[in-house]
């Protein structure tokens, strides 16, 4: 900053100009602040691969200047109605599951970001179809369980668990288990489909409608998100 200049007449002091004001020199202005160049955020996407309830891809986002208010989002939609939306917030392989098989789906991915005027803007970076795999060629789910208990009226699967990989294409299509009882079905609880599915151990306990003294042959099953029974290896379970 400059200081206050003095009077640049020399050998006249104040006094001797009576009714005259001396005329200040204004401080000179700050340099003004470089405005900070504005860089449009990029994001990208790279090799989708298509399953049966799931696609995986490489995302790339490239905001150098903090400009992304809304994460890349994306919109599955059937013959013009939204499945599913999921938003990602971070680069590199991301996946999307829970799937119908058989489908064709669009693909819509967009951002929202302030521009250089500091407007909020949608930019649509990726559009596409994809149709999914069919069920045929999944690998069985494989229960295992550690024993039963029989009361009077029920029975206790203790420690039933699923035995397959945890990267396996069929447990991220799951909707719901189900025991069958002579005939009947009876859904498993959410709380133990979601341990079932994350390769946790449970102990299950039938409804209480069996009758003591009474050999049973049940039947665990699986469906998908769509509907549709899935194979399942060492189903039945005996009880005497």
């Amino acid at each position: 900053k400059m200081g206050i200049k003095e009077p640049v007449e020399e050998n006249i002091s104040q006094e001797e100009i009576p009714n005259e004001e001396i005329e200040e020199t204004p401080e000179s202005p700050e340099e003004p602040s470089e405005t900070p160049t504005f860089i449009k955020p990029e994001v990208s996407v790279a090799n989708l691969q298509v399953s049966t309830y799931s696609i995986t891809f490489d995302l790339n986002i490239q905001d150098e200047t903090g400009k992304i208010k809304k994460s890349p989002t994306f919109e599955l939609y059937i013959n013009g109605r939204l499945y599913k939306r999921n938003s990602f917030s971070t680069n590199g392989t991301q996946e999307i599951t829970k799937l119908l098989p058989n489908t064709t789906y669009t693909i819509l991915g967009y951002y929202t970001y302030y521009n250089e005027t500091g407007e909020q803007v949608r930019n649509t970076f990726y559009e596409t179809e994809f149709t999914t795999k069919g069920i045929e060629e999944l690998e069985k789910i494989n229960l295992s369980y550690d024993g039963v208990e029989p009361g009077s009226t029920y029975a206790n699967i203790k420690g039933l668990y699923i035995t397959n990989e945890r990267e396996s294409e069929v447990l991220k299509g799951i909707d719901h288990f189900a025991i069958e009882i002579e005939g009947e079905e009876y859904p498993f609880s959410s709380s133990i489909n979601t341990s079932l599915t994350k390769l946790e151990k449970v102990d299950y306990t039938t409804p209480y409608i069996l009758k003591s003294n009474t050999e049973y042959n049940l039947k665990i099953k699986a469906y998908d998100v769509g509907g549709n029974e899935l194979e399942v290896n060492h189903q039945e379970i005996q009880i005497k």
